[in-house]
């Protein structure tokens, strides 16, 4: 240690490392209480696994001579757990990340050898995890001062310990967005806006305009070297925006390197780099945390979305409750190509700001998911739940000395995706129509609940010490037996991944505690949605077939456990009142509120001490409906409360591939019904809507479907809509990046229904047929055929149905529902 060695509070957002002299150096990346950003070297720590020995002759001398020419730097035999079962094994620690997977390989042809562990964990994640330092999180350093570069101290470290603060960095986000038009062929960029939660604000417009905060370029060239030299000067920590990695990012790298535009503003100079981040090519600028907000909503966010349509306009309306400028695109490229610069600035202006109002919401939620996965910001970012839960549990596993089960092979994939079904939640086949006065509850965290419960886990499976009969101390195997299977699990011996699980929902409640007495802090609500949100996700970690834990077992016994479960809870109900609807975790019971608070109390007596149903609401209405098949649809209700709020699940209006026309007009229904009751005011609000579209009064932005490219065009053997508009669309010279969102129009002429898909911009017309009979009649006909209507009443047929539907009585045939007119 230095003479005079400094110590600071940083909080850590970032973290990788170097090699210097052929040694790796960990850097992590660390903002202090001022808001300055520090840079901490780590020169010691070495890069390892472990190797587990067949038994005879030992393997140490012939491992430390070195293998293929690469010599250990230390040997260590230590305990570890593999499934809970003690194991012998042998760390072995190397002097580069570089070395471990060819090392590795060399090892295992080695007759002594029996497997190896923990080779494939990232080199600046295994420092993370050994150190038991979580991203966004607060440490305390101890070092020299070294250098500066680029206005950032480099720090030497020599002691790092971990500090008990929660209060949030100050960070500076910078958020940007581009707007390219084409030009001979290829897509130039024209504007480019940025703003910042800092107060920066910028825009670069190609050509003569400088209005506000913009700066006029003379060339595409001027304007990228503009760009770079934005980056290089203003001091932000996160470079933001929508779809950065799959448009912004790589259009600049393209355009950079037509123009011969360097693009060295990371950190030293250095220009960024993609990195494959899973199935994500993401953009890496050293220094900087670049988070694509797109990645994070299509991962994680989507699951408290009502919208399928992952576009900016979208996501920001129901996050933030703001969207995006309302024109179109070729308005916008005609006033552009006609010298008006000010619609297409103002335009990139207002998608900077609405990306930025979502990042203020989404970057917190961000963070607070690095501190409890233990992963840094940028990788968080891009992580789906299962990653995040796996990231977890290898952490954990190395607090309580297990090691991590190995990945699975490509192969072994393939046979675990192949592998038959298990059961899923139980579901109660809903009472079909319009009730009153409902009771909607549901367990809370069931599936988390049972884990931690019923301590699932793979090595409490069938553990063999609940077995036997003689030992009167063990507690009998059938107190904990799998309904409907013939396996069990552990009682006497507390599972690894109940264990985890159950820490996450002790943290929770802990924080619902604090809201409850009046803690209403920002942090505390995203830290406990993140606690949530990897809780319940444990659960489908277990069936996931890239998991490390996969264990089919563990999963259908959760699943068996919830349906017994759900299944008592709808049995006790249907004692005195009307079950109407039951649904893997909850239920809809016919009942006032006091007979709601009374069936709680009595409910909750019969379950586990752990695991609590809730009155999640009290409804005026409720509407199920059945399925094109005659048979009551899962998942598919509506609701409204006292207030008036109403709550709508599983019909289009809250799915895509429909047109706004005919969700909106399927919402009217609903709210028609909820709200009067009266099916024949509703009735008539439809048909005035098909009028409408007959005499071709619908505007054309109504009557778009939305549907979103999942990959490369090339990669689609079927010619669907939106595919075939989009190909049409680019061989007349627009721009469709991969993962665009398509908005199509179906119009007239000849040949199947995507054969005639347009996108917007270059529809001409609309086919009033199909979005009669293909939109709106089936979109309606969901709701309204539960009151005796059929497509013929709504084009103006003998009106018969109301008739026979009057007369019958109870008795409920299948419903018939209109078939497509067209071909698909």
């Amino acid at each position: 240690m230095a003479d005079n060695p400094i110590s600071l509070e940083i909080c850590i957002i970032g973290s990788d490392y170097m090699m210097e002299d052929g040694k790796p150096v960990i850097r992590l990346w660390g903002k202090t209480k001022k808001g300055d950003l520090v840079l901490v070297l780590d020169k010691k720590f070495r890069p390892y696994l472990y190797v587990e020995a067949k038994p005879g002759p030992s393997i140490l001398p012939i491992i430390s001579d070195g293998l293929d020419r690469i010599a250990p730097e230390s040997l260590e035999i230590v305990e570890k757990k593999l499934y809970g079962k003690p194991k012998s094994v042998i760390k072995v620690v190397l002097t580069s990340p570089g070395d471990i997977p060819r090392f590795k390989i060399t090892l295992e042809k080695l007759e002594g050898v029996k497997s190896t562990y923990e080779y494939n964990i990232a080199y600046y994640k295994r420092y993370l995890i050994d150190k038991g330092i979580l991203p966004m999180s607060w440490v305390n350093v101890v070092g020299d001062i070294i250098g500066n570069q680029d206005g950032v101290d480099i720090v030497e470290l020599d002691e790092i310990t971990n500090l008990d603060s929660e209060e949030a960095p100050r960070v500076k986000v910078l958020v940007f967005d581009l707007e390219a038009v084409e030009d001979n062929g290829e897509n130039e960029i024209v504007v480019c806006s940025f703003t910042s939660n800092y107060g920066f604000r910028k825009t670069l417009v190609l050509g003569g305009y400088n209005k506000g905060h913009t700066e006029s370029c003379n060339s595409e060239k001027e304007l990228l070297e503009k760009f770079v030299e934005i980056l290089k000067i203003e001091k932000f920590d996160i470079i933001s925006g929508y779809n950065t990695d799959g448009f912004d990012f790589p259009l600049i790298m393209e355009r950079a390197g037509k123009n011969k535009v360097k693009l060295d503003f990371g950190f030293g100079g250095k220009e960024p780099v993609f990195v494959m981040k899973g199935s994500i090519s993401s953009f890496s600028i050293q220094g900087k945390i670049h988070i694509d907000l797109y990645n994070f909503v299509e991962n994680i966010s989507y699951q408290n979305l009502s919208t399928e349509v992952l576009s900016l306009d979208r996501v920001a309306q129901e996050v933030v409750g703001e969207g995006k400028k309302k024109v179109e695109w070729p308005d916008l490229k005609q006033a552009w190509k006609g010298g008006d610069k000010e619609k297409m600035t103002k335009y990139c202006e207002r998608d900077s700001e609405i990306t930025l109002k979502l990042s203020n919401v989404l970057l917190p939620q961000i963070f607070e998911l690095s501190r409890v996965a233990g992963q840094i910001p940028f990788d968080t970012s891009r992580m789906t739940y299962s990653q995040l839960v796996e990231w977890l549990f290898i952490r954990r596993s190395f607090e309580v000395g297990e090691l991590v089960p190995n990945r699975p092979g490509i192969e072994e994939i393939k046979v675990r995706q192949l592998a038959q079904q298990y059961q899923g939640g139980y579901v109660y086949t809903p009472k079909s129509g319009l009730h009153n006065n409902i009771a909607l509850f549901d367990f809370r965290s069931l599936y988390p609940s049972i884990i931690i419960g019923h301590n699932i886990s793979p090595e409490t499976l069938n553990c063999g010490c609940c077995s036997g009969p003689e030992d009167k101390n063990v507690a009998s195997r059938y107190k904990n037996a799998v309904p409907e299977e013939s396996y069990y699990f552990c009682i006497n011996h507390k599972g690894f991944i109940p264990e985890v699980v159950e820490s996450l929902i002790k943290k929770r409640v802990e924080i619902v505690e604090k809201v409850r007495s009046g803690d209403t802090s920002r942090n505390l609500q995203d830290r406990q949605l993140a606690l949530k949100t990897l809780a319940n996700a444990s659960y489908g970690y277990y069936g996931y077939p890239g998991s490390r834990w996969f264990s089919t077992i563990c999963a259908k016994s959760i699943t068996a456990w919830g349906r017994f479960y759900i299944k008592q809870v709808i049995d006790l109900a249907e004692r005195a009142y009307q079950v109407i609807y039951g649904d893997t975790d909850s239920l809809f019971v016919k009942m006032t509120e006091d007979q709601a608070t009374k069936f709680l109390a009595e409910a909750n007596k019969t379950l586990p001490e752990n695991l609590n149903l809730e009155l999640r609401g009290l409804y005026r209405s409720c509407l199920f409906v059945l399925s094109k098949k005659g048979i009551a649809a899962k998942k598919r209700y509506a609701l409204i409360d006292k207030k008036g709020d109403i709550t709508v699940r599983g019909f289009e209006s809250v799915r895509k591939n429909w047109s706004a026309i005919a969700k909106e007009t399927q919402s009217a229904v609903i709210s028609t019904i909820l709200k009067t009751g009266n099916h024949k005011k509703a009735f008539e609000e439809v048909k005035s809507v098909i009028e409408n579209i007959k005499s071709e009064k619908a505007e054309f932005k109504d009557l778009v479907i939305y549907t979103q490219l999942s990959k490369p065009l090339d990669e689609y053997e079927q010619l669907v809509p939106h595919v075939l508009a989009a190909k049409k669309a680019i061989s007349k010279g627009i721009q469709i990046p991969e993962g665009s969102v398509i908005g199509y129009i179906i119009t007239r002429g000849s040949g199947s229904i995507s054969e005639r898909a347009e996108i917007l911009e270059l529809a001409k017309n609309y086919d009033q047929d199909y979005y009669i009979n293909n939109q709106i009649i089936p979109a309606t006909l969901r709701i309204l055929s539960e009151f005796g209507y059929t497509e013929k009443d709504f084009l103006g047929e003998k009106q018969e149905s109301l008739d026979i539907f009057m007369n019958r009585g109870n008795k409920k045939g299948k419903k018939k529902f209109l078939t497509l007119k067209y071909k698909i």
